[in-house]
């Protein structure tokens, strides 16, 4: 998203070139792709997450898991998925001029924005961003810190109930001298 929005505002910038103004599809690619690969980075830090939280909970698990290929698989499903729900949002944005009234002929304010008309509007485009973008990935995070936390906890009572217990790494270490084994 940093990439996408940085060329169009460095092209508005120096060069007063509106990049999203100069048809339907660039503004529907730009607009697009300014949502999606913020939605996007919102959802790798929720993989990220949810790897920490597989990879403390379920170490054994975890191997499988931190194969690169499973997490370009990932990756990529959580990219379609998302490709696949922004669709609307594609189908919808389009060049309006907002200055168009029946009474006024001034000079045209063009803008790239989604069709108030159709079924698609700004406030579900919102709505969606609001629930893909912020409250959804934050939810999930939270939940694996929580649980996360939680299973630190429940590892650190087991490992002072053993301390407790008299039970150190040094009892468990067997040797040829307290087995009482002789090489006669």
């Amino acid at each position: 998203a940093l990439l996408v929005g940085s060329i169009k505002y460095h092209l508005i910038a120096s060069h007063s070139f509106y990049l999203t103004l100069q048809s339907d599809f660039m503004c529907k690619l730009f607009t697009s792709g300014i949502y999606l690969l913020a939605q996007f980075s919102a959802w790798i830090l929720v993989a990220t997450s949810i790897d920490r939280l597989i990879s403390i909970v379920w170490p054994i698990r975890y191997l499988f898991f931190r194969n690169r290929k499973f997490q370009a698989l990932v990756l990529c499903v959580i990219f379609l998925a998302l490709l696949l729900i922004n669709i609307p949002n594609m189908m919808y944005l389009k060049i309006v001029d907002l200055a168009s009234s029946p009474i006024d002929d001034g000079p045209s304010e063009l803008s790239c924005e989604i069709d108030h008309t159709g079924p698609y509007n700004n406030s579900t485009a919102d709505i969606v961003d609001l629930f893909l973008f912020a409250l959804v990935p934050f939810a999930l995070m939270i939940f694996s810190s929580i649980l996360i936390i939680v299973t630190l906890f429940r590892i650190k009572r087991r490992l002072s109930t053993h301390l407790r217990n008299g039970f150190t790494a040094n009892s468990f270490n067997l040797n040829a001298s307290n087995l009482n084994i002789n090489n006669n």
